[in-house]
């Protein structure tokens, strides 16, 4: 793909807006209100310079109010937030200012500031004032490049199930979420015959419009297991090829179908920092009925890589 055919995908259209109210960390609503209220003293470079470093340049924005749903969705708590350095002492100032804090001299500290602002939200102080951004980017540390998979992986996976189990023919699976060349392979078993049948796609649009089929012409739902740390698994190699597998139960027409095994490999865009789906590879075993005291398989990360070399 060249450089003209490139779209750089914003968090409107990408991977992340459907994050926000699933995934908010800081979700108390008085203190939900307090860091939008700061975020917005900052100006707009600053801030959207702010959503590069707490996403570690995965989300790209171009609205301040989607940055500023970005900055909350990537930090942790209220002090963590506070920690950042284009929360400067000024922006601080300004806050407490205008909710009625009149008596603050201006040669008053970050700290200071910080702890006044944590007195107003009854948020006891532990390390307020110490950079949140320290370690991230300092010569010879490569911390910066580490993802937070723990937090990100099932966010995805969220993300991925909410989004193609409300496809529908009028608004399919946005072929936008994979890569050109991306390659899929399913496999499904079915249970009361054992006869295994294989499907692959191939290139973005077939990708997309295999999952959109499996929910409007198959009419099958996917119920991830997100309660489990069994359901998932997550991993990065030393090339930046990330790897998300996921675990659960397929329903079709309201009732149980079986279950499902899958696995994405996904690639950074280099021009938009934004991550895209490369590989995706499917098993679903479909069962009559759910077998009483019958465990699912686990999942099986290495089968699901192994099918990736099916040819089709």
């Amino acid at each position: 793909m060249t450089k003209t055919d490139h779209k750089t995908y914003s968090s409107s259209d990408y991977l992340w807006k459907e994050l926000y109210a699933l995934f908010m960390p800081i979700t108390d609503d008085i203190q939900v209100r307090a860091c939008r209220e700061i975020l917005l003293h900052l100006d707009a470079e600053d801030l959207f310079a702010l959503i590069k470093t707490v996403s570690q340049n995965l989300v790209v924005v171009h609205q301040k109010q989607e940055a500023i749903d970005a900055v909350l969705f990537f930090s942790s708590s209220v002090e963590e937030l506070l920690g950042r350095r284009k929360i400067t002492k000024d922006v601080l100032y300004h806050y407490l200012i205008s909710n009625g804090h009149k008596a603050l001299p201006l040669s008053v500290d970050k700290v200071t500031l910080c702890l006044k602002v944590l007195e107003t939200l009854q948020i006891s102080p532990s390390k307020c004032g110490e950079n949140a951004d320290a370690g991230r980017g300092a010569a010879g540390d490569h911390s910066e490049g580490l993802l937070n998979l723990p937090q990100l992986a099932p966010a995805f996976i969220q993300w991925f199930f909410s989004a193609l189990n409300r496809s529908s023919l009028d608004q399919p699976f946005s072929a936008q979420h994979f890569w050109p060349s991306c390659r899929l392979v399913c496999q499904a078993l079915d249970g009361g015959s054992n006869q295994t049948s294989v499907r692959t796609a191939n290139g973005g649009g077939s990708v997309a419009s295999f999952f959109t089929d499996l929910i409007c012409r198959d009419l099958l739902l996917f119920n991830p297991n997100l309660d489990s740390s069994s359901g998932w698994t997550a991993g990065e190699d030393s090339f930046g090829l990330i790897s998300v597998g996921s675990c659960g139960t397929l329903l079709a027409g309201g009732d149980y179908l079986g279950v499902y095994q899958m696995l994405w490999q996904l690639i950074k865009d280099p021009d938009s920092n934004n991550y895209r789906i490369s590989r995706v590879s499917i098993k679903i075993k479909v069962c009559s009925s759910i077998e009483s005291g019958a465990a699912a398989p686990p999942l099986d990360i290495e089968g699901l890589q192994q099918m990736l070399q099916i040819e089709g």
